[in-house]
């Protein structure tokens, strides 16, 4: 199977500027059929701005992470009668289509890896965010145990992977998961076998902090000038994957795409340190992990992985 004969779904009620994006990548990357599942009001902003012929389908208002977990779990096998499925988001996509392989097919579930330190106990495969997924594996999880509030659809999934495979249902090995997509890794290279670091050879990603992977310095900030929307602005770049966003970035030989990231993180948060100041960038940083420690905000404070 090709990625020309693969469905893929994206479910987005909330930020539909930045789901086009990423259909529009998929899209490029030849992905066969694209749907996305959003509200009424959502399908009346798609309409008329999406190029790619992608089929919108009716959803309820996804205002939670919750809801969208619900609709994952709940909806998204009855939404699409495929034999495979591609889950993604908006910061979540295709970067790599050279590396799509049917290797990947040949398991019922495959996303990118957790780290040990926030892996599931039950397995490190994986992300849900950008995942390929059979139906037998979305059915067999209509009848898993009821899922926790507010609790995350694929850490559910994996935390019952043992009733999951009883039911003969295969997830990808870590391996394998690796060349299909990335999420959390060290920004710098590393001999610990357990862990990926760059340079990366992957299908796909999930998570802004590795946009940089998707583009280059002038259309990351492209991206955050013209498809952000203000309160997309306020809302990301304060969140705690922009600074690994930044660190990334530095750790790519990127550093002047991240010092003007640095800025434009600056102004969300305000002024308070002199551009001039060779130590800017540092400053930033350090403002925006004392912002993100005053929201309670939990990410990992020394390395991703």
């Amino acid at each position: 199977m090709t990625l020309g004969e693969i469905t893929a779904v994206c479910a987005d009620t909330r930020d539909l500027n930045l789901a086009l994006v990423a259909v529009e990548r998929m899209a490029e990357a030849g992905v066969g059929h694209i749907v996305l599942a959003t509200d009424a009001d959502g399908a009346a902003f798609v309409a008329p701005r999406d190029r790619t012929g992608a089929q919108i389908v009716e959803s309820p208002t996804l205002q939670t992470a919750d809801d969208y977990s619900r609709f994952i779990l709940e909806r998204l096998p009855d939404l699409v009668p495929d034999e495979v499925v591609m889950v993604f988001q908006w910061d979540g996509f295709i970067i790599d289509p050279h590396l799509w392989s049917e290797d990947f097919l040949a398991h019922d579930y495959i996303g990118a890896p957790w780290p040990t330190p926030i892996a599931s106990p039950c397995g490190r495969v994986g992300n849900g965010g950008f995942s390929l997924r059979s139906r037998r594996l979305m059915e067999a999880a209509l009848t898993l145990p009821p899922r926790p509030l507010d609790y995350p659809e694929d850490r559910h999934l994996i935390d019952h992977l043992p009733q999951l495979e009883s039911a003969g249902i295969r997830v990808a090995p870590l391996e394998l998961a690796r060349r299909f997509a990335i999420e959390h890794h060290p920004p710098y290279p590393t001999k610990d076998p357990e862990r990926l670091a760059p340079p990366f050879e992957v299908l796909g990603f999930h998570g802004w902090c590795n946009m940089h992977l998707a583009y280059d310095d002038a259309g990351l900030l492209r991206y955050v000038d013209e498809v952000m929307t203000p309160a997309q602005r306020r809302r990301i770049l304060i969140d705690g994957t922009m600074f690994w966003l930044i660190v990334y970035l530095v750790h790519a030989g990127r550093p002047q795409g991240a010092l003007e990231l640095g800025r434009r993180v600056e102004r969300e948060l305000g002024p308070a340190v002199d551009l001039a100041d060779p130590d800017y960038l540092r400053k930033v940083t350090d403002r925006l992990l004392d912002e993100l420690r005053r929201q309670g905000v939990p990410f990992l404070s020394a390395d991703p992985e």
